[in-house]
């Protein structure tokens, strides 16, 4: 068994309450039949996630996810996994800031964290897994950004691009997911 480390925390104004704990078991859900689990710190539904500071809908670029990743770094120093931050995003249901880009990260070299709107809903509650292939460096077969295709053109996999509302095609995790989920820095067997 590997689990996935995930280290949760929403802004002041986030209504995480309401996708948080769907979203972690809708990711439980999609990786048990590859022996992954997600491990979220604080661990849920005990706790609630680490606060951090208002901030107005965060737009992807300009610098601005990255100061979400520095309040998240400010509230709690230590790491354990990777950040998942719910927020209010200016556009999708979720986003993952990829090690080095930076349009993103204007003054850091972060590890790859997840910025998740908390209000957006999908019927399969399938956002943190999404975004959670991503932070693992997945490379897909379409869209591509950099070096790497973000998602996959096959519509029943997980990592299609995902339409609003989440569409409701039944989508599935695929074993060249689950590699590079176990080969994440986030990863680690139980």
């Amino acid at each position: 068994m590997i689990a996935l480390d995930i280290q949760l925390f929403a802004t002041a104004d986030a209504r995480w309450q309401e996708v948080c704990d769907k979203f972690i078991a809708g990711a439980n859900y999609q990786f048990a039949s590859y022996d992954l689990v997600v491990k979220p710190y604080p661990s849920r539904p005990n706790y609630r996630p680490m606060t951090i500071p208002q901030f107005a809908p965060v737009r992807d670029g300009y610098g601005e996810p990255e100061k979400l990743r520095l309040a998240a770094q400010k509230a709690y120093p230590s790491s354990r996994g990777i950040p998942v931050i719910f927020c209010y995003l200016s556009d999708g249901a979720g986003l993952t800031i990829q090690a080095g880009d930076n349009d993103a990260n204007r003054t850091a070299s972060w590890p790859s964290y997840i910025l998740i709107d908390s209000r957006h809903r999908n019927p399969q509650n399938e956002v943190l897994a999404h975004e959670l292939i991503h932070a693992a460096g997945y490379s897909g077969d379409t869209d591509k950004f950099g070096d790497i295709y973000l998602h996959d053109k096959d519509p029943s996999s997980i990592m299609r691009i995902i339409p609003p509302g989440g569409g409701s095609k039944i989508v599935s995790v695929e074993e060249k997911h689950a590699v590079s989920l176990r080969n994440s820095y986030f990863a680690r067997p139980i």
